[in-house]
């Protein structure tokens, strides 16, 4: 039996042919937000079709034994003994770790002032958006 969890994590109980493991599918990050669904807000997510379906394959993969392979940040096959190391948790976050970023070799020196100038370049055009609309709101007889 599955179990899906609030956070849009997967655990299957269903032993593989080896009976030994048990897939842990970490879905978080394939969420997507579709605003026009009404149960769609920052706390419930809606997967996509193509969400769906990646999380279908694996698992499929994983039951069959066949073009399964472990995926940091996704997807784990973790061991009875792994499972009984963790007190028996079943969260996969446990299992499946942290997704693999790429490393930014911008040193910090030089990447704070270029981001701080570009932030100040957005506050920038914000205030000169702001001044607009408020003019605008004053033209139609809406000013304060």
């Amino acid at each position: 039996m599955s179990r899906a969890w609030p956070s849009g994590r997967v655990s299957s109980h269903l032993p593989t042919a080896s009976k030994s493991s048990r897939a842990q599918l970490e879905a978080r990050l394939l969420t997507t937000l579709f605003f026009k669904s009404p149960s769609a807000n920052r706390t419930n997510k809606n997967l996509s079709p193509e969400d769906i379906a990646k999380l279908s394959d694996t698992y499929h993969a994983w039951r069959q034994g066949k073009g399964y392979e472990d995926v940091s940040g996704f997807c784990k096959s973790a061991s009875i003994e792994e499972i009984r190391a963790h007190g028996h948790v079943l969260t996969p976050g446990r299992y499946v770790g942290a997704e693999d970023v790429e490393e930014d070799d911008e040193a910090f020196e030089d990447k704070m002032p270029r981001l701080a100038a570009a932030l100040r370049e957005r506050f920038a055009k914000r205030a000169a958006l702001e001044k607009k609309v408020n003019k605008n709101l004053e033209g139609m007889g809406y000013g304060s």
